[in-house]
């Protein structure tokens, strides 16, 4: 008797309903034979309309559930009695019998066989071997068919999203990885600029696109913490979108004009003191790493500043050097000409070490507000449900890229650390990098916006 491996459900608080690492709900067993005989019920629903009228659907909202395993059988245990021939559940508790219920799963199928002994009934269920020989051609047919696709992939141009404006540090790198990606494939990866609403517009577009590969999104860390801050947020990253590979990491450097009198974090911090609510600050909005970088920081130093809200990086870039902004928490990439001919002034960079290109900017950490640390990394993404043999296929190519050295002196020229990842380790650096912002913000009181 061959073993079946079943998933965990939780309930629906969250929490998990079963009471050791090989424990199964009823849930599962529905969701892995879609269609079951029980009692006098003919077939059940997909599992997805569980909770509903037939009896199966009345197990399945039992809490409680245990199951061992026993010469080459699985058995399920209920806490409740099933009047399976009545196809209905008894309104009072039956008395106790090791848990109740116990349903003995042989095989999925015809044969059923009720015996009633101490207020329990055992179905058995026998396999019909029609149905696995049509289920197991089905599934030859699937994965040949996804072979098959992965190897002509990409077949047509490949949209490349960012959630951001041209000009801007995102912009920047996706298009030096769309054009080596273009030369890698032999088909075009076009760049596909979609500002707004905090990055969530060209965000939404990837999550919500067809899960075949030809759509792609170049995102970052500021994801993990959106849901935090922006309360328009309508999707979970982590369950919409499928980690495909790491690019590069980097940090952000709070700038400021240089009519504002500070020359440090600390004096900065000092004079936004003494005038509150009257220093500029500028945002991206609550989807980009810039707005992370300054929420953090106005929470750690509970200073008044004066946000000012911006569409495109580019815009607030013309009015700090023009002298209409006081301060912004810049990606490196677009200001180092600005800071080199004396437009823009320095103060501290958002990582934790220093960039390489700014080697005499300390940290904003070590000059003045310690513990601080709001550095970035960028990441490509697709649509959750993309086709495992694709998402490697690009893992592959930006592995190849990444060790390309004109790529590797463009990027680092730009204050970026290239860097590649596994999808597996990329997705629990997004793990992590979730769960990390969600405590900074429980400590802090940050509230999305």
């Amino acid at each position: 008797m061959e073993s079946i491996a079943f998933i965990p459900t939780p309930k629906r608080d969250g929490s998990d309903v079963t009471r050791r690492p090989d424990a199964v709900t009823f849930t599962d067993v529905v969701g892995f034979s879609k269609l079951l005989e029980l009692g006098d019920v003919k077939t059940l629903r997909k599992w997805d309309a569980l909770r509903r009228d037939s009896i199966a659907l009345k197990i399945a909202e039992h809490r409680g559930l245990v199951h061992r395993i026993e010469g080459g059988k699985l058995y399920v245990q209920f806490q409740r009695v099933v009047d399976a021939d009545a196809n209905r559940l008894p309104t009072q508790h039956a008395r106790p019998h090791e848990g109740g219920l116990q349903m003995q799963l042989v095989d999925f199928a015809r044969e059923r066989h009720i015996s009633r002994g101490n207020q329990s009934r055992q179905v058995i269920y026998r396999r019909n071997s029609t149905w696995l020989c049509t289920l197991a051609l089905v599934l030859s047919v699937f994965i040949f068919a996804h072979r098959a696709f992965a190897q002509s992939y990409p077949s047509k141009p490949v949209r490349f999203i960012v959630s951001s404006g041209t000009g801007g540090s995102d912009d920047f790198h996706a298009r030096v990885m769309a054009q080596k990606f273009t030369e890698v494939f032999g088909q075009q990866f076009v760049v596909d600029n979609r500002a707004g609403a905090g990055g969530l517009i060209g965000q939404t577009a990837v999550a919500t696109a067809p899960s075949d590969g030809y759509t792609i999104l170049l995102t970052g860390r500021s994801i993990t913490a959106a849901r935090f801050l922006n309360a328009n947020m309508n999707f979970e990253p982590q369950r919409a979108l499928a980690p495909v590979a790491m690019l590069v990491t980097y940090s952000f450097v709070l700038v400021i004009n240089p009519t504002v009198k500070a020359n440090t974090v600390s004096e900065y911090i000092a004079l936004a003191r003494t005038q509150p609510g009257k220093i500029t600050v500028g945002e991206s909005g609550g989807g980009h790493m810039p707005y992370v970088a300054v929420t953090i920081f106005r929470a750690m130093t509970k200073l008044i500043l004066a946000p000012i809200a911006y569409k495109e990086t580019n815009q607030i870039l013309v009015d700090l050097i023009a002298g209409r902004l006081d301060s912004y928490f810049s990606p490196i990439q677009p200001i180092l000409s600005h800071i080199a001919a004396g437009r823009l002034r320095a103060l501290g960079v958002t990582g934790e070490k220093r960039s390489s290109v700014l080697p005499d900017v300390p940290t904003i950490a070590a000059a003045g507000v310690p513990g601080y640390e709001a550095g970035s990394w960028l990441y490509i993404a697709a649509p959750a449900g993309t086709p495992r043999a694709v998402i490697e296929k690009l893992n592959s190519a930006v592995a190849r890229i990444m060790a390309m050295p004109d790529v590797r002196e463009s990027l680092m020229k730009a204050g970026s650390e290239p860097i590649t990842s596994t999808p597996e380790e990329l997705a629990k650096r997004i793990s992590e990098a979730t769960e990390h912002f969600g405590r900074i913000a429980r400590e802090l009181g940050i509230k999305p916006q």
